[in-house]
Parts: C-alpha cells; structure tokens; sequence
C-alpha cells in the first residue's frame, strides 16, 4: 500500500462538508416551511365542527407540530456533525504521518496473518438450548 492511496484531498473533504451542512440545512428548513404551511390549512373551516373531524383535525396538528420538532432537531443534529467532521478533518490532516504509519501497520498485520491462516473463524450462533443455529433461523 503506497502513501498515494492514503492520502486524502482536505480541500475536497472540507468543501463537500460545508455542502452537506449548508445544502441539508436549507432542506431541512424547506420542509419545515412547506410542514408549517400545511399545518396552518387545517381549520376548522377545512375540517368542520363535527368529533370526529374535529378529533383528526387535532390529532394530525399534533402530529405534524412533533414532525416540524423532530425536523428542527435534525437541524441542530446536523450543524453538530458537520461541526465535528470539521474537526475530524483538521485532526486527521494534523497527524496523517503518524495514522498513515498505523494503516501500514495494521495492513502488514492482516498479511502476515492471511499467509499464516491465523484468522479465527467467526462461531456459529448459539441457540437458547446451546446447540448452533441454523443460518436460515431468525432469532429476533
């Protein structure tokens, strides 16, 4: 493995990462807006006063206002990702001597034990009675 393969475009990595942050905030926001949009149609005018409508129509605000919740998260959840893989990258740009070293190392590893078949064969699952399982058997 030569130091080529290791090697990685930070500039590349930094401007996809500032993509993903700007690109999935604008669509998460585009959701929230279209979501809150649709939520302000459901009326009593559009749904009428009867229980039953009047139940759904309240049930399915609910609803969407958790949906707009959970997508105001998902904002948040992605600011702190890209933040963290900003991080990353600096980290890893900072100290690619020394990782590139432990890549060779674990690659010089897996070959000497591929050539002295030292890799240990994954075990078969156990079922509750201590016999292996079946493959095809889903235990869930």
């Amino acid at each position: 493995m030569s130091n080529e393969e290791l090697s990685v475009d930070y500039e590349l990595a930094e401007r996809q990462r500032a993509q993903l942050a700007s690109d999935g905030k604008a669509s998460l926001e585009a959701s929230i807006a279209a979501t809150e949009s649709w939520l302000d149609k459901q009326t009593v005018a559009q749904w009428g006063v009867q229980p039953g409508a009047d139940y759904f129509r309240r049930a399915y605000r609910d609803f969407l206002e958790t949906f707009i919740a959970h997508l105001k998260g998902n904002i948040a959840q992605l600011d702190e990702f890209t933040t963290r893989l900003h991080r990353a990258l600096r980290e890893f740009q900072n100290n690619e001597e020394e990782l590139q070293e432990v890549v060779h190392q674990i690659v010089a590893e897996i070959d000497e034990k591929s050539q002295k078949n030292l890799f240990v064969p994954v075990n078969k699952p156990i079922n509750p009675q201590g016999h292996p399982s079946s493959p095809y058997l889903r235990m869930e």
